[in-house]
């Protein structure tokens, strides 16, 4: 996406090994190929973590081993993944474990399935799988900031076809050793998406709720707005369509707008973009 920004997290080295902090409910990505100092089951004693990822010949899928203490703890691939993310959760604050999590993606950067391990007893058991179906979006990724409050937060994506596609904050729970979203008609847009630009191309009207018939005020033609909040068509599905919009003015006005549904805003692409009916779309 022109517009997406990857960011990677930067961790000491020590002596070959990467020493993370115990018990923190950030979540923290593993680079392959490298050991880090883990203690995974919260007992005191640090393990050693080591992820290795390799591609299953030309085009046949992904395949990652995590190995800890020196030996082979879990094999898992998949046949459609060109890469896999691996992070480290803390996704209970109110335990002593920690979580490692596997995310499969193919091209521009779908999601293929997730598996969710946690250390006991010696060996990582499978916590959770995580499929395309359940995830309710084409696109996501696990967010920096975890509460720790029993759930796993993901930036994902979702798309209308009149304001194109951005990134909401979803929340996913452990269900019957499957993880699966939190079924929201209102999601909040991710921090970083709150900072992108739209410009109203037509005159929207904005009200203190959803479904209100007085109007609070009206956003102009060339007003420039953000976008905090969406009410989706469909709980937990991000691709079927935005009903309304949370918005907040230039001038620091907030309203819920009503999805006219035809052509409304540009959004603005930073550098030679400028504005753009199509800014905020993958190519």
């Amino acid at each position: 996406m022109r517009w997406f920004k990857k960011g990677m997290l930067a961790l000491g080295v020590f002596c070959g090994v990467i020493l993370l902090n115990p018990q923190t409910a950030q979540a923290k990505t593993l680079k392959e190929s490298k050991s880090y100092k883990i203690d995974l089951d919260g007992n005191g004693t640090k393990e050693t973590v080591k992820c290795v990822g390799k591609e299953m010949g030309e085009y046949n899928g992904y395949a990652v081993s995590i190995y800890v203490n020196g030996k082979k703890a879990v094999s898992v691939s998949d046949d459609n993944a060109l890469s896999a993310e691996i992070s480290l959760l803390d996704i209970n604050k109110s335990d002593s474990s920690q979580e490692l999590y596997i995310h499969f993606q193919s091209e521009s950067n779908g999601f293929e399935k997730g598996c969710g391990y946690r250390y006991k007893g010696g060996a990582l058991k499978k916590l959770f799988t995580f499929s395309g179906k359940d995830a309710g979006t084409g696109r996501l990724s696990v967010m920096e900031k975890q509460p720790g409050d029993g759930k796993i937060y993901f930036s994902s994506e979702f798309y209308d076809s009149w304001l194109q596609q951005g990134y909401v904050k979803t929340a996913y729970k452990i269900s019957s050793g499957k993880l699966k979203a939190e079924k929201k008609s209102v999601l909040n847009t991710t921090s970083s998406w709150r900072k992108q630009k739209y410009r109203a191309t037509m005159p929207l009207k904005a009200y203190d709720s959803i479904g209100a018939k007085s109007e609070k005020f009206t956003v102009k033609k060339g007003d420039i707005f953000y976008v905090c909040k969406l009410k989706f068509k469909t709980p937990g599905q991000l691709f079927t369509g935005i009903t309304y919009l949370y918005v907040k003015t230039a001038e620091g006005k907030e309203g819920w707008m009503k999805n006219p549904q035809k052509s409304f805003c540009e959004g603005y692409l930073e550098g030679n973009g400028g504005w753009s009916d199509y800014a905020y779309v993958w190519g």
